[in-house]
Parts: structure tokens; C-alpha cells; sequence
């Protein structure tokens, strides 16, 4: 038996996460999407494509067309980096174009 690498533990955990998170919000009722610790998308659900995205508008173009979102996801990404033990930053209730959304 050999012992464990820790840093691979993490890395199947974190991978392990990601695949969890996606399955959820595949099949969620709202639109929803998950971005990476640089703000890249890495998923959006078949609603969040719906609702917002175009063939000729990526998930990127459509964050920065939202001023007042942008700014909601600056303050949430500085909450994150505040506090380095945390993972995942809810903000509920935040109204976006007509409709209201928890980021």
C-alpha cells in the first residue's frame, strides 16, 4: 500500500466538485452558470444559454454588457479573496434584468 499524495487528493476533490456543481445546475430551473477563480465561464445551462446568450454573444460579452452585474461580481470576488478559507460566496435576491437571481 503506498500512501497518498496530498496534493493530488485535492486536485480529485476539487475535480470532483466541478462535475457535482455541473450535474446540478444542468437540470436547475433558473439559468445558472459556474465561472473559474479568473472569471472564465467553465459552464452555463441550456436556460442561461436561452435566456441570454446569441450565436453571436459569448457568456463573456454578455457579463460585461451587465454594468450593475460586473459590479456585483467584483464585490463578491473581493468578499472570496478576503477570506481564503472560502469557497463558495452566495449573494441572493440580487434583480437583474427583471428577473431576480441568487450569484
Amino acid at each position: 500500500m503506498y500512501p497518498m499524495d496530498r496534493i493530488q487528493q485535492k486536485h480529485a476533490r476539487q475535480i470532483d466538485l466541478l462535475e457535482n456543481l455541473t450535474a446540478v445546475i444542468q437540470d436547475y430551473p433558473n439559468p445558472a452558470c459556474i465561472r473559474d477563480e479568473t472569471g472564465k465561464f467553465i459552464f452555463c445551462n441550456t436556460l442561461f444559454h436561452e435566456s441570454f446568450l446569441t450565436q453571436d454573444q459569448s457568456a463573456e460579452k454578455w457579463l460585461l454588457s451587465q454594468r450593475d452585474f460586473c459590479e456585483l461580481i467584483s464585490v463578491t470576488e473581493m468578499e472570496a479573496y478576503r477570506n481564503e478559507h472560502t469557497h463558495l460566496n452566495l449573494v441572493e435576491d440580487v434583480f437583474i434584468q427583471n428577473r431576480f437571481w441568487t450569484i
